[in-house]
């Protein structure tokens, strides 16, 4: 480009005020002829520096180049060009090929094939430049208004310079335009909404005419669809694309269109048209040299649970990136299929080089990702904390995949510890959501789970529902070849840690294995879950009001000293298996002279109390390690809370609301009584702080769905709506308001 952009505004603007062109060159050190051409640039009205060559066609001639393709997205160069001819209209074939180019009808990027972005050209590179000295100077409603005046202009914007375009208002934009915006803004504005805005645009684009700009904007729209988990609309918006494409060979699109519609019949078990069309997508892989589409095809193999063939695809694709940055999204996608292998070693390096923080819109499929891989490794408390996490920040869109994930691996980890009507009760809650989605896929996983068998055999294509008849055989039969059938089937699919974990329902192959002395395949973390183990104990501690113990559900009765109470219920809270000695010290005796004599003694107490022999409770180095397992009430509350959180932001309030009333039932008086050592203070205020701000949260939905109820009847008389939600506000805050009596908002709520 030469000189900066600035340089040439200030100089033109300098000449149009003295006049001299000598002296206002040689001032910025320019020749005096440069400045004239920028001068004369300026004059006819390119106010970005811009002036088309020579040989280019004239603007009208492009657009009526550019809407013949646009009309017609299946016409070839050869159709166009008799047409503008029949118009009086004489162009060569790379005039035409040319004009498609600068609208990225042909020859798209590389990096980002599916973009409707084209590459930079002299042009798009004048006007961004341009506008960036414009917002540089000043950024009001009249720069942004030329801004957007400029864009939409321009045949297409240039790829890489996604920031000026989100600076610009959706208004002052043209409908193209929109679609460029829409496109980077993907996953950065919550989905629903995404989908009615790129929805409008493509309705927008096909009323006018521009059909091919329209199936762009409807491949979007379909995996917005993909992401709300809606695969019937799905199939309907494949079916107007393929119309309005007609017999365009693109293979970008076609593979899109392929793809998207092989994920929707994944979704719908047409296990037929799934594997017609994942044939589809591999023939037209051959034609395309991009990387991403290696990806997406790894991303259809997951939706068949073939996470082996994905691991490949994916590995293609990070090869064929040759040595560029890892995408973030790719990196998770390789960890889960290194979880679902069973290889979690492998897993927990690779996960070391995803930095994913809870901010990161990528965070909720990570952590349920790390979640299965902490069950896996037999980090139950772990786990949990990760499914909460998980839900806690799942978004409207994504909740049905969150609550599905979620759901399915706390009650895994109950039916781990021995906890089989908690564990049926997390299934037997989330079943009628999954029905109501109609996500039948999740519908039949759930049913195995609580034990109810699958007997559609056209299902047994896909290897999750394969396993499945497998795993039922080898349970009515106990033969050793048939569980080495199982696990064989499971590692040669890559389906290891969901072996794991729906093994776990049906423990009775892997106990008759272990009864005849003969290997599982089973690694030591999964075989010492209390499931397979009855020698591990559970502890159940409840401490939200009289402090109770349970080992292996059943109560024990004596009692300990409010200092070793606190101790018992610092290790329930340990989502490891291992505290450091130093966290104890500084919680217990930071002012001891010797901390780890008063430790041994507690250890003995605390071990004679929960009937616990010495190598399940004991000193290694430097950390408190245990071979038993914790869980408390306090973490029964979360995990509610939880759910309830997740359910109301879904809208889903007559499911978040029992989730609430669960929670709270939990609470039978104040936590950590008589108990003040710096820990206990520390959580009695956090416990009980959160419980006032949930009530108020609860009371105040509560509150505001009635309202909601009431105006819906005033509009509609005949519609059936619930409401009667004060009652249980009532019945919360007079319980609330006993545990925390200092609590004046409550206290005025309650009257």
């Amino acid at each position: 480009m030469g000189k900066d952009i600035t340089i040439k505004i200030r100089a033109v603007e300098a000449y149009n005020k003295d006049g001299s062109l000598r002296e206002t060159a040689l001032k910025f050190g320019i020749p005096h002829n440069t400045l004239w051409i920028w001068v004369n640039r300026y004059k006819q009205g390119s106010k970005y520096f811009y002036v088309k060559p020579w040989n280019r066609l004239s603007r009208e001639v492009e657009e009526k180049t550019m809407l013949l393709k646009e009309n017609n997205p299946s016409l070839t160069i050869e159709m166009a060009k008799k047409l503008l001819s029949k118009q009086g209209v004489l162009i060569s074939n790379k005039g035409v090929y040319d004009i498609w180019k600068r609208y990225n009808f042909v020859k798209r990027s590389i990096e980002h094939p599916f973009s409707p972005f084209a590459p930079l050209t002299p042009e798009t590179k004048c006007a961004i430049e341009y506008i960036r000295n414009l917002f540089k100077n000043k950024k009001n409603n009249n720069t942004l208004r030329e801004a957007a005046l400029i864009l939409n202009n321009l045949p297409s914007y240039p790829i890489g310079n996604e920031n000026i375009l989100q600076e610009i208002p959706e208004r002052l934009l043209s409908t193209r335009r929109k679609l460029d915006q829409l496109y980077s803004n993907f996953l950065e504005i919550p989905i629903p909404d995404y989908f009615k805005k790129i929805k409008r645009v493509r309705k927008t684009l096909e009323k006018r005419g521009y059909f091919y700009s329209s199936i762009i904007a409807g491949l979007l729209e379909s995996v917005a669809l993909h992401w709300m988990r809606t695969p019937e609309q799905g199939l309907k918006l494949h079916s107007i694309l393929r119309k309005r494409k007609g017999n365009l060979r693109d293979p970008v699109i076609n593979f899109e269109l392929t793809l998207s519609s092989a994920m929707a019949y994944a979704e719908r078990l047409q296990v037929e048209k799934v594997y017609e069309y994942a044939r589809k997508c591999r023939r037209l892989l051959r034609l395309l040299p991009y990387s991403s589409f290696l990806g997406s095809y790894g991303d259809l193999m997951t939706s068949v649970f073939d996470y082996k063939e994905a691991l490949r695809f994916y590995q293609k694709t990070l090869k064929a990136l040759s040595g560029k940055k890892t995408p973030q999204l790719l990196s998770i996608k390789i960890v889960l299929c290194y979880i679902m292998a069973g290889e979690y070693l492998r897993a927990v390096k690779a996960s070391k080089r995803v930095k994913i923080y809870s901010q990161n819109k990528y965070y909720t499929s990570y952590a349920i990702n790390q979640a299965f891989l902490s069950f896996g490794l037999g980090e139950l408390g772990r786990a949990s904390f990760l499914f909460q996490e998980a839900l806690k920040k799942a978004e409207k869109a994504q909740f049905r995949n969150i609550i599905y994930g979620a759901s399915s691996g706390l009650a895994s980890i109950a039916k781990s510890l021995g906890k089989v009507k908690e564990s049926k009760h997390i299934l037997e809650k989330c079943l009628p959501l999954m029905e109501k989605y109609r996500l039948e896929r999740e519908v039949l996983i759930i049913k195995f789970m609580l034990g109810k068998y699958i007997t559609k055999k056209r299902l047994e294509k896909i290897s999750l529902f394969h396993l499945f008849f497998l795993l039922d055989k080898a349970q009515k039969n106990l033969k050793a070849r048939d569980y080495k059938c199982v696990f064989d089937f499971a590692k040669k699919r890559g389906l290891i840690n969901y072996f794991h974990r729906i093994i776990v329902f049906i423990p009775e192959p892997v106990l008759a294995i272990l009864k005849k002395g003969k290997d599982t395949g089973l690694p030591r973390s999964i075989l010492n879950l209390p499931v397979f183990r009855k020698d591990v104990p559970v502890y159940s501690v409840k401490f939200l009001g009289e402090f109770r113990v349970y080992k292996d559900q059943r109560y024990l009765s004596v009692r300990l000293t409010p200092k070793n109470t606190s101790f018992l219920i610092y290790l329930t809270s340990s989502r490891e298996k291992s505290i450091p000695l130093d966290n104890i010290y500084e919680n217990f005796w930071y002012k001891s002279k010797h901390p780890s004599t008063n430790l041994a003694h507690l250890l003995v107490i605390i071990r004679k109390f929960l009937q616990l022999p010495s190598h399940y409770l004991y000193v290694k180095e430097d950390k408190l390690c245990f071979n038993c397992y914790f869980t408390s009430d306090y973490g029964e509350y979360q995990e509610h809370l939880a759910q309830a959180k997740a359910l109301e932001r879904a809208g889903e309030w007559v499911f978040a609301k029992k989730e609430y009333l669960r929670a709270f039932a939990l609470f039978r008086g104040a936590p950590f009584r008589k108990m003040y050592d710096p820990w206990s203070e520390h959580m009695r205020r956090v416990i009980l702080n959160e419980l006032e701000t949930e009530a108020l949260h609860f009371a105040k939905s509560c509150i505001a769905h009635d309202n909601e109820i009431r105006q819906k009847k005033r509009r509609m008389p005949s519609a059936k709506c619930r409401g009667g939600n004060m009652a249980d506000v009532k019945k919360v805050l007079e319980k609330v308001v006993k545990i925390i009596p200092g609590s004046e908002e409550i206290r005025e709520m309650v009257k």
